[in-house]
């Protein structure tokens, strides 16, 4: 088994907010929602269910009370990886001779992970593969015929 080297911060925050914000750029979802990051280990959240309607009352009539209830939920991020090995060749590059190399593969990255989260959360499987992923489960809003749907996300980008 191969040793896991790991190391604390790989990149300078500059650039990882750069590509964070690439990304934005290209995912339907992320354009959308106001979301916000979030730590690995999760963060708590409630969730309220308010069943009925509000009501239309008059000045001084009893007020009817709605059922509501609320719960606790754990929110854990889902992780997306794309991977790309160098040569040694670009390894011993000056840092000036990488820069447009690494500029070029953010573009695409960006692009890569933007897609990969609205394949996720829409249609419910792991972009990569095309099957129903367990690590989304049921972190997403259910929708009919996403297999279907599959297909045609499937052959239309690649």
């Amino acid at each position: 088994m191969a040793n896991k080297t790991t190391s604390g911060t790989l990149f300078k925050p500059e650039l990882v907010t750069e590509m964070f914000s690439k990304v934005k750029g290209h995912s339907s979802l992320v354009k959308l929602s106001n979301s916000a990051p979030m730590p690995f280990s999760g963060t708590d959240t409630f969730i309220f269910s308010m069943d009925g309607e509000a009501a239309i009352v008059g000045e001084g009539a009893q007020k009817p009370a709605g059922d509501a209830s609320f719960a606790t939920v754990t929110i854990k991020p889902i992780k997306f990886v794309y991977q790309h090995r160098v040569t040694d060749e670009f390894v011993h590059m000056s840092e000036e001779k990488q820069i447009p190399y690494l500029q070029a593969f953010a573009d695409g990255f960006s692009k890569k992970i933007a897609r990969a989260i609205d394949i996720a959360a829409i249609h419910g499987v792991n972009p990569a593969t095309g099957t129903a992923s367990e690590l989304i489960g049921t972190n997403r809003r259910p929708s009919s015929g996403y297999l279907s749907r599959r297909r045609s996300w499937r052959s239309a980008g690649k």
